[in-house]
């Protein structure tokens, strides 16, 4: 005798099929699921589609391309872009859209060394291949482009070094080297090694990102600090001081400047 809907545990999003589209098709009726298009159904009834579907979004992405591979643009910043649009690669070439979320599939090689997963059935390339394919001719649409740019590029390699130094910038273009010929991507193993030699010294050529024109000019500094204090600036300067006013007779005015040396110098670690 078959399940009645009501009796079934539904995950808060999932994907129907046959095996259990019937019960599905029952517990829309009974309003205990809800309908999002593309075959997805949802428990959740008050919470507008596109604030769900972010809510979930890997998990939404795993579902509607199974076994495809996060990579371009989106596998290096893991993340969408402003309208909501994905990268990835896959066996096939296909598209889905759903308030939000705009998946696009490109025809690609399967999951390869340090591919690794993310949730059941959906992997993330790693850097040097997301990179390489990132690098490859394609053209912006609606103004979104699955694609880098060379200074972009730069950008990712000199992350690198400022996390793990040139040891990290020598394993990220041997990764690379060791992916480019399954990928068809020497043009863009030779891009990586040229920024690579030019970041780390042994090349001549122009580099851009400040960090990396500084660290070679003998005058590194620390990125990660530097954005910290550049928040600490913004958010001192956002808030004023309280203001008060002192009294101009007494005990207390006479004594308050004294005070306010005091403390300032133990701020700093003064001692008395």
């Amino acid at each position: 005798m078959p399940r009645k809907s009501a009796d079934v545990q539904w995950p808060e999003l999932f994907r129907s099929d046959s095996a259990i589209s019937e019960a599905v098709g029952r517990a829309v009726e009974q309003g205990t699921l809800r309908p999002l298009g593309l075959g997805l159904y949802t428990t959740c009834q008050d919470e507008p589609e596109e604030a769900l579907l972010t809510r979930h979004r890997w998990r939404a992405i795993g579902l509607l391309a199974p076994g495809a591979i996060v990579s371009y643009r989106t596998g290096l910043n893991m993340a969408p872009e402003p309208d909501g649009t994905v990268f990835l690669v896959g066996r096939a070439r296909y598209e889905r859209d759903l308030p939000g979320l705009r998946i696009r599939v490109t025809k690609g090689p399967g999951p390869m060394p340090g591919d690794y997963d993310m949730l059941p059935g959906l992997k993330v390339a790693s850097r040097p291949r997301a990179l390489l394919e990132a690098l490859k001719p394609s053209r912006a649409r609606a103004g979104i482009a699955r694609g880098v740019r060379a200074n972009e590029a730069e950008r990712i390699l000199e992350s690198a070094f400022q996390t793990g130094g040139e040891q990290a910038v020598n394993r990220f273009r041997d990764e690379a080297r060791a992916l480019a010929p399954a990928l068809g991507a020497d043009r863009e193993l030779a891009v990586i090694d040229k920024i690579a030699s030019a970041l780390l010294g042994s090349r001549h050529g122009p580099v851009t990102a400040p960090s990396a024109v500084a660290r070679l000019a003998g005058k590194a500094y620390d990125v990660a600090r530097e954005s910290q204090f550049q928040t600490l600036f913004a958010t001192l300067r956002a808030h004023e001081p309280a203001q008060y006013a002192a009294p101009d007779q007494g005990t207390s005015f006479a004594t308050s400047a004294f005070f306010d040396a005091y403390f300032s110098n133990f701020i700093e670690c003064t001692e008395f």
